[in-house]
């Protein structure tokens, strides 16, 4: 029985990681949106955008390191998009990060070993896969599917 419980506890856990990751993505996706809307933001923004996709986790650092602008001191300035814990939804999906681990797979680990707990992780990234297509309307190919980039 406790090892259902744990496994219940496992499972419920990165289903509920998978769906704050999604949402925190999502709130990027939705920052980005308005700054690129308006083009400026309010004077509470980080004064440097670094470039076309700020939030991405892709950007070299070289180029990067090419495109930076020093901030200007004018009002009229360009500012970069909202930080990331003004959005009600970005820190949603943080708090629901949190409490996949905490009461998930913190209550899973006390049921059961971490051989059997670690591997349930892909469920959080199976979640994700599914949100992401229906929620963002990203494009997962075949590839992606079968676990290449």
């Amino acid at each position: 029985m406790s090892f259902l419980v744990g496994l219940a506890a496992a499972v419920l856990g990165n289903v509920v990681i998978g769906t704050g990751q999604c949402l925190q993505k999502y709130a990027l996706n939705k920052l980005q949106r308005d700054w690129e809307r308006t083009g400026t933001s309010t004077a509470r923004t980080e004064a440097v955008a670094y470039s076309s996709n700020v939030y991405s986790s892709s950007i070299d650092m070289r180029q990067r390191g090419s495109s930076v602008s020093q901030p200007s001191r004018t009002v009229e300035s360009k500012r970069g998009p909202l930080p990331r814990y003004t959005s009600k939804t970005w820190v949603l999906g943080l708090l629901l990060n949190y409490a996949g681990e905490v009461c998930g797979n913190a209550v899973a680990l006390s049921y059961l070993s971490a051989s059997v707990v670690a591997p349930v992780g892909i469920v959080s990234v199976l979640v994700n896969v599914l949100l992401a297509e229906r929620l963002l309307g990203e494009r997962i190919t075949s590839n992606q599917k079968f676990g290449f980039t």
